[in-house]
């Protein structure tokens, strides 16, 4: 289940940005960063939920790139917990971002591929479809 980052998230929001870019943010600095979110329309961050505990998380800008020919939707943030990788929930973060970006009205996602770019990410994202873009991962839609 996947449930829009709120207030209440903080702590999860926490431990989760930590983890993905190996630095610490306070709480103040996550609440700051939600309230961010929260006031912008086309930027969203979700939190993937199993078992009432956060697996994961997703964030998509859906009015990131637009030219006369495609707009896309770009996945800016994507961790899923150190003990929970292996079980398909990045993929399930993938996937719910594509279907976001492609109810937005989007012909495509791009995402940058990991803080340098870490091999099991990449891989992820190469077998789901997305292609090396030089420091972009994009993803177009049929």
């Amino acid at each position: 289940m996947f449930h829009k980052v709120s207030a209440e998230n903080v702590s999860e929001v926490q431990e989760l940005f930590n983890q993905m870019t190996g630095e610490y943010y306070s709480e103040e600095e996550i609440e700051k960063r939600i309230q961010y979110l929260n006031s912008r329309e086309k930027e969203n961050l979700f939190i993937k939920y199993e078992h009432d505990q956060a697996v994961g998380m997703v964030g998509v800008k859906s009015d990131a790139y637009q030219d006369e020919q495609k707009k896309l939707a770009e996945v800016n943030v994507l961790v899923v917990k150190a003990e929970e990788r292996g079980k398909g929930y990045g993929k399930e973060l993938l996937d719910f971002a594509e279907k976001k970006a492609a109810r937005e009205n989007c012909d495509g996602v791009y995402l940058v591929s990991g803080f340098g770019r870490q091999t099991r990410a990449f891989n992820l994202y190469q077998n789901y479809g997305y292609k090396d873009a030089g420091a972009q991962m994009i993803k177009f839609f049929e």
